[in-house]
């Protein structure tokens, strides 16, 4: 990460976005819960897609590194928590840490996901949320 300068740091910078590919319904947020994702072997997955607010970097204690700024997700469909993931978007395995997850879920759409597979990250445009936790 020494990269990277937090006075022009942007998570919104093309190398830490997803692209755009087909996902479920979209909220009034502009939000969906799942999205598909194609392998490079053309095999295609579902994923549930969690949301966070934008996150800032800002300069460490360390010379040379930055401490990410980041947010909590949306709920995780597993274990009903929010999670927090370093800089950038795209798929994760997952952070639930309680026992009692879910293995698989049925999304609201009727789409099933597992917890096996991980899950999407992806950062909203506009903020819902004010707060951001180091």
């Amino acid at each position: 990460m020494s990269q990277i300068d937090p006075k022009t740091f942007s998570p919104f910078a093309p190398e830490y976005r997803e692209p755009d590919r087909p996902h479920g319904p979209v909220n009034e947020r502009g939000e969906w819960t799942w999205e598909l994702l194609e392998h490079r072997n053309g095999s295609t997955q579902i994923y549930p897609t969690l949301w966070r607010d934008p996150y800032a970097v800002r300069a460490s204690c360390i010379p040379g590194m930055v401490d990410v700024l980041t947010t909590k997700t949306t709920p995780c469909p597993f274990c009903r928590k929010g999670h927090i993931h370093g800089i950038g978007d795209g798929h994760r395995v997952p952070h639930c840490t309680d026992r009692r997850k879910k293995e698989a879920v049925t999304l609201d759409d009727g789409t099933v996901v597992y917890h096996k597979d991980g899950y999407i990250i992806r950062t909203r445009l506009t903020p819902k949320n004010k707060r951001t936790r180091r």
